[in-house]
């Protein structure tokens, strides 16, 4: 997009009255944003929603002004950007009505891949919440998809890093501009994001992170997704709202049940019950409902990813606490027909490793 053309976007996005529906209905009716600037008044009220004091706002010079500073701004950073009808625009995105013309975007995002998983979730998750997200994203990156997420405490930041982790692209939405990040805490992962992916944001520089920014912003991590998953969410929490976005898009919802008594589990049994989420209890419910291909697909593409250096002992008994779940050292001697002084010396191999947990009671199981 020429400057001028940018210009004229930026004009119309700032004027009194023009939302993201009625800017894309003119911009689809006059073609340019420079034509709807030249347009009589007659013209402007040919479009459905437009009401005539719309040409007259359209010639304040306070909206003139917001876009000359912000084009002046975006040349003066480079900062790229992509328009409602360029081919690198999130494909789903452009399904919903409400979508944002212009998004602004840092880092080495690459939209080719058509697999966006929207991972959310409350700031505090407990230990069961952060164990799931890891053997999610450990199962799912054998698919290659973008991880999606908004960069919040908790749930979102451990599923960016995640994603960095095994090798995914992930996209940080941010409620706030580009010239700033929010946590501050999370300014540290800007570097390590952007190799992996980057940033996407539809509010200008001089935008802060206000209450009102973050519902707008969850509505593009529901709308840019093929899923969403909810992790954990109280009754109230942003990654519920998401959910329902997401829902009302038609997009797919999974949430991971929890105990009736845990508040941050309310949200997503609250979404099960409802039926406005499938419950989520294995990868596979995600694989086979966006018809990604088998989880015993992705278990096998994991584990010659990552656990090349297992021999064939340590990787049967990590093949068997996979399928199995929590197992006794016995019940595991038993099934994989290694001796019981054996395999306790491997779990405890796997154990450093970080690949398998002790549990109460003695239980071995997968994190």
């Amino acid at each position: 997009m020429k400057d001028q053309e940018l210009f004229f976007t930026l004009n119309l996005l700032s004027t009194e009255g023009v939302g993201e529906v009625i800017a894309r209905r003119l911009l689809v009716h006059f073609g340019t944003a420079e034509q709807i600037f030249k347009a009589t008044k007659n013209d402007l009220i040919q479009v459905q929603g437009v009401r005539d004091s719309l040409w007259d706002k359209l010639k304040n010079d306070t909206s003139k002004s917001f876009a000359d500073r912000e084009l002046n701004y975006i040349k003066k950073n480079n900062v790229s950007y992509t328009y409602f009808r360029d081919t690198d625009y999130p494909n789903k995105l452009l399904s919903c009505s409400d979508a944002p013309i212009l998004l602004f975007k840092k880092g080495n995002i690459n939209l080719q891949s058509k697999r966006l998983l929207s991972v959310v979730g409350c700031r505090n998750p407990s230990k069961y919440a952060l164990n799931y997200i890891r053997e999610l994203i450990e199962e799912i990156s054998h698919f290659n998809p973008i991880i999606v997420s908004g960069m919040a405490y908790g749930c979102d930041i451990t599923a960016h890093l995640l994603a960095t982790e095994f090798g995914l692209q992930t996209i940080g939405l941010l409620a706030h501009g580009l010239n700033q990040m929010y946590p501050k805490a999370h300014e540290s992962y800007i570097d390590k994001i952007c190799e992996h992916g980057g940033f996407m944001t539809e509010f200008w520089s001089n935008s802060y992170p206000d209450k009102d920014n973050f519902l707008k912003r969850n509505r593009i991590i529901a709308g840019m997704s093929e899923a969403t998953v909810i992790i954990e969410s109280t009754l109230s929490g942003g990654a519920l709202k998401t959910a329902v976005l997401a829902a009302r898009y038609n997009r797919l919802v999974f949430a991971l049940p929890g105990r009736v008594s845990d508040v941050y589990s309310q949200g997503g049994n609250y979404l099960i019950h409802n039926k406005t989420a499938s419950i989520l209890t294995k990868t596979n419910d995600i694989v086979q409902a966006l018809q990604w291909g088998s989880a015993q697909e992705a278990v096998v593409g994991v584990q010659k990813k990552l656990f090349e250096n297992l021999d064939d002992d340590q990787q049967a008994i990590f093949d068997y606490l996979h399928f199995q779940g929590k197992s006794f050292l016995d019940l595991i001697s038993f099934h994989t027909q290694i001796p019981v002084q054996k395999t306790a010396s491997i779990l405890l191999q796997l154990e450093i490793k970080g690949m398998v947990t002790v549990s109460p009671g003695n239980y071995y199981e997968v994190l």
